[in-house]
């Protein structure tokens, strides 16, 4: 395949692509007067290209409709029919003359396995493993030496992993778009491919993303699993959505909260989370949705909703006798509180909780209860009280070897630093949790961490602390954090305080619009 524009390219570079250029010269050769000029119309073509995945016969095909139909037209017929690309030069040979004869002749020398193989994962999104081909066919045997000669016959595209990850196939668009035609032509049972697709991926759900996994040793490369896997996981949702699977739908949210919230994806956990409480508020799944959609209301700086979601969950806990539950409400509210600036009530929140948490010997929840109340006591202004809360909190952690809550205590830690003007030391405490949400690649802990780092710069009179603000808010922009907002009216507020020109601060941002998550996680890597 011909490269394609990236999504952050300029018009130079958007024009430089392969694929833009061989399309530009088919189509100015049936239309001279063609052109593409404004940015919509430059989307509205890269879209167009990546649907085609590159290929040079498809842009060809489809460049000399551009005399008839619009960009948008094409693509939306293509979205109906691949008969669309077709010529009738009879210089091309015949099994060249439409993208559709050239796939079903490369369809029909398949074997009969191989084509049911292509039936099950053309289900498949953004690629998949060998592993999960092989599920999704009952576990034969042969998966992979199917998959191997499918490559071969370039049907499918096996892209190798680097630093030891499991290589990734997929499919051109192309393909599976016929793929799916063929199926329902021949009969086959798409149902029960999309099924077993789901299947999987709620599995997979359960095992890496379930409610222990954060507390376990394996967490981060049970996340990575699941990020490798999120537009799978999409349309995992969007299946169980359409067939009003509301159980598993409501397993799906439960047991990716926790992962949604940690690597980003704020838009699918607030949404997911949402609409599995519409059918399920009883049992296990129930609690946990409720508490983690308390948890969302009160990061969103809903404090008054986040309360009434909280303050209901409690009673129905407190029936359960699950002492480690109810704890966690009350230490929940209490965080409320603080951020609500009912202090004096967060303390009574926290005095219950600790209560429980002692009476079940949970040193974890105890750990972070002393983290959660020295943030209510520094904003009650007792700076000592929070220190000496804060360094029990680091005592109980590396009494049960718990690096989440090291890294929370640390953060605080800097916080409080912060709040003496004591800068340099806070940035210590600060660059202990922007490491450790680096290795478990916790984009929304990074962003965090980049924000109060780059303040602590800033207020320490070093104007080179804006770029890590810059990019935190670029974070939250890109995640769909409700953040974002006040984090940039933060950095205008810097860049006129520290009389950077705007052309500087607009090319920052530029240039940290066109940074992946994992390099704008990297920010400050020698700090």
């Amino acid at each position: 395949p011909l490269d394609l524009p990236g999504d952050d390219s300029d018009e130079f570079e958007w024009k430089q692509a392969s694929s833009v250029r061989l399309f530009l010269d088919r189509a100015q050769a049936g239309e001279e007067n063609f052109t593409v000029t404004t940015q919509s119309e430059r989307d509205a073509l890269t879209g167009l290209l990546r649907r085609l995945d590159g290929l040079p016969l498809a842009i060809e095909l489809a460049a000399s409709r551009i005399r008839y139909l619009s960009i948008g037209e094409i693509e939306s017929r293509l979205a109906e029919s691949l008969l669309l690309l077709s010529t009738r030069d009879t210089d091309v040979p015949e099994r060249h003359r439409t993208l559709l004869a050239t796939l079903e002749w490369s369809y029909g020398l398949l074997s009969e396995p191989e084509q049911r193989l292509l039936s099950h994962v053309c289900e498949f999104v953004g690629g998949f493993g060998a592993d999960a081909a092989e599920q999704v066919m009952g576990g034969d045997p042969d998966t992979l030496d199917l998959l191997a000669s499918l490559e071969e016959q370039s049907m499918l595209v096996c892209r190798r992993a680097d630093k030891g990850e499991p290589p990734r196939f997929s499919l051109l668009q192309t393909v599976t778009d016929f793929v799916r035609m063929k199926r329902q032509e021949s009969g086959m049972d798409g149902d029960a491919a999309r099924e077993s697709h789901a299947n999987y991926f709620t599995q997979l759900a359960e095992r890496n993303g379930g409610e222990m996994m954060t507390l376990s040793a394996m967490e981060t490369e049970s996340f990575d699993a699941l990020d490798r896997e999120m537009a799978n996981l999409r349309a995992t949702w969007s299946y169980l959505r359409e067939r009003k699977d509301t159980e598993r739908q409501a397993k799906l949210a439960a047991n990716l909260s926790d992962f949604l919230r940690r690597r980003g994806h704020a838009r699918e956990r607030s949404a997911w989370i949402e609409a599995a409480l519409e059918t399920t508020k009883e049992g296990d799944l129930g609690f946990r949705l409720t508490y983690a959609h308390a948890m969302t209301l009160r990061d969103t700086g809903q404090v008054i909703e986040a309360e009434k979601v909280a303050g209901a969950l409690q009673p129905l806990v407190a029936e359960t006798g699950n002492a480690v539950r109810l704890a966690d409400v009350l230490s929940l509210r209490g965080t409320i509180a603080t951020r609500a600036k009912c202090y004096n009530e967060a303390e009574q929140f926290f005095d219950e909780a600790l209560t429980l948490y002692q009476s079940a010997d949970d040193k974890r929840g105890i750990g972070t209860l002393h983290s959660n109340r020295a943030v209510n006591a520094l904003r009650m202004a007792e700076m000592e009280r929070a220190r000496t809360l804060l360094e029990m909190a680091l005592t109980v952690c590396d009494g049960i070897a718990d690096e989440q809550g090291k890294a929370y205590a640390h953060n605080n830690l800097g916080y409080l630093l912060s709040e003496k003007g004591e800068y340099s030391a806070a940035k210590r405490h600060y660059l202990y949790q922007l490491g450790y949400c680096r290795r478990h690649s916790d984009t929304m802990g990074c962003a965090v961490s980049l924000f109060n780092i780059g303040e602590a710069f800033l207020y320490d009179g070093h104007g080179n602390g804006l770029p890590l603000l810059i990019a935190a808010a670029e974070i939250f922009s890109r995640v769909g954090h409700p953040y974002a907002e006040s984090a940039w009216a933060d950095c205008e507020k810097w860049a006129e305080k520290t009389d950077m020109p705007r052309g500087i601060f607009a090319a920052l941002r530029r240039g940290a619009s066109r940074r992946t998550l994992a390099e704008l996680r990297g920010s400050l890597r020698d700090g």
